[in-house]
């Protein structure tokens, strides 16, 4: 676990959603600190709303992550779960990729 690093998420906003067969990338920017991160998710996911392109332009309002899975909740209630359980690891060796403040942040 690599507990803290999702949290400097918060308050960003998703600028592109994008799907692949064995993972989705999710891109956040925050203007006000001229900051960008991206999100690569390779393990089984649950999204409680419709469509992930539902999430363009939301607001990260908080992350929660222990050994089993990791939610993100927007501003609109809607939420983002990634399931960390070793079943859940079906497209890669890592469940979760972070790119921020240019570093490469692992879940495996």
């Amino acid at each position: 676990m690599n507990k803290g690093y999702l949290n400097k998420l918060i308050d960003f906003k998703i600028t592109k959603v994008v799907c692949f067969k064995a993972s989705i990338q999710l891109f956040f920017d925050n203007l006000a600190l001229n900051k960008n991160a991206e999100i690569v998710i390779y393990n089984d996911y649950h999204y409680n709303k419709k469509c992930l392109s539902e999430l363009l332009k939301k607001k990260l309002i908080s992350v929660t992550e222990n050994l089993e899975e990791i939610s993100f909740k927007f501003f609109d209630d809607s939420n983002l779960t990634i399931n960390l359980k070793h079943e859940a690891w079906i497209n890669g060796p890592e469940a979760l990729v972070l790119y921020i403040d240019n570093s490469t942040i692992v879940w495996n």
